[in-house]
């Protein structure tokens, strides 16, 4: 089995045009995860790097072009996603999601900006570089779990990026 045909042939199924201004795909659960095990050479198997507009300006959005640059792969934005840290709806992925929504935003967001993908991601950083922080939460894994369900509720229920 030719793998690497598959997958580029599996991708090519919704990533076509997922880079593209517009409205926000809302498809979680078409997507094929693989796992590498082996040497991954950016330049040559990393067709493109699609990044979230609440990352522009940032310093992982630097950090994100300047890799693509280095190893020439193309650059894209899709339109984003955004919620307010009060439209988290619970029944989507659990209860838990919506009091972690309303904490990140308290502790990681200036008043008035929404739920979006950098906000999910300094959390989660955080959640790296600060576990004691985050000790009253339980275990780390469950947290981290949290943390893509939330970015999973994002995706269903955000708005294409505002700004």
């Amino acid at each position: 089995m030719d793998t690497a045909a598959l997958a580029r042939a599996l991708l090519r199924r919704r990533e076509r045009d997922a880079w593209r201004p517009g409205p926000a795909a809302r498809s979680l659960d078409d997507y094929a995860e693989a796992q590498v095990h082996g040497e991954i050479n950016l330049a040559r198997d990393v067709e493109a790097l699609v990044l979230d507009p609440s990352f522009e300006g940032t310093e992982v959005g630097r950090t994100l072009a300047d890799l693509a640059a280095r190893h020439g792969i193309t650059l894209r934005w899709h339109a984003g996603f955004e919620l307010p840290a009060d439209g988290i709806d619970p029944a989507f992925r659990g209860p838990d999601i919506p009091p972690l929504a309303a904490r990140i935003h308290a502790e990681f967001a200036r008043p008035g900006d929404p739920v979006d993908a950098a906000l999910i991601g300094r959390a989660a950083a955080s959640l790296v570089t600060e576990p004691d922080r985050w000790a009253d939460r339980g275990p780390l894994p469950v947290t981290l779990q949290h943390l893509k369900q939330l970015w999973h509720v994002l995706v269903r229920f955000g708005a294409p990026r505002a700004r």
